[in-house]
């Protein structure tokens, strides 16, 4: 998306990788959105229902200028 800056970050120790996403946009702060019902399905906001169900822990860290969303999972 143009004017937008984003890092993501790839980390493995041992059996573990450690996906790292920082976004400068701290007035959206993500949240787990309910299941959409089948009659009616979106084609964005599923982003993170999948990193909740595949991701053994994941989790937000605020920052000055930005947020890290961050997410493990057992290799």
């Amino acid at each position: 998306m143009p004017g937008r800056n984003f890092r993501l970050t790839l980390t493995v120790t041992g059996p573990t990788l450690r996906i790292e996403v920082r976004d400068p946009r701290v007035e959206r702060l993500p949240t787990v959105r309910p299941t959409p019902e089948p009659e009616a399905p979106r084609e964005c906001g599923h982003g993170l229902l999948l990193v909740e169900e595949l991701a053994d822990r994941w989790g937000v860290v605020p920052e000055l200028i930005g947020k890290t969303v961050w997410a493990e999972v057992g290799t």
